[in-house]
């Protein structure tokens, strides 16, 4: 018996896309978590979302990919692994319909408590 061959994923931009309207970060008291939002226009579409992380020195710390995001917000925590990071961290957003086309982007720094 063969297994089912999972269909191609088929991309296309919606009538009213949605941008991202506001992009909060949150460091925990250890510094070692960050409480993200993510608030965007229209609900309606399903937008994939890149999110990373990014320690004053450039190097990236985090990432997070969300496939076809469901819904106008969304909050979730990204962790720190790293020891030692150097502030301000960076927190970017780049939500896409289409393969490698940035449609919206927002950046948030987060400074050490």
């Amino acid at each position: 018996m063969s297994e089912p061959s999972i269909p191609e994923r088929l991309r296309t931009m919606p009538d009213e896309p949605a941008v991202i309207e506001r992009l909060l970060g949150i460091l925990s008291e250890d510094q070692r978590k960050v409480q993200v939002t993510v608030e965007l226009s229209n609900g309606k579409t399903h937008p994939d979302l890149e999110l990373v992380l990014k320690s004053a020195d450039g190097k990236e710390i985090s990432r997070t990919t969300i496939l076809e995001n469901l819904g106008p917000r969304l909050s979730f925590t990204m962790h720190i692994r790293q020891a030692d990071v150097k502030f301000p961290i960076l927190l970017s957003c780049q939500l896409t319909y289409l393969d490698e086309q940035v449609y919206s982007e927002k950046t948030f720094s987060l400074e050490k408590a």
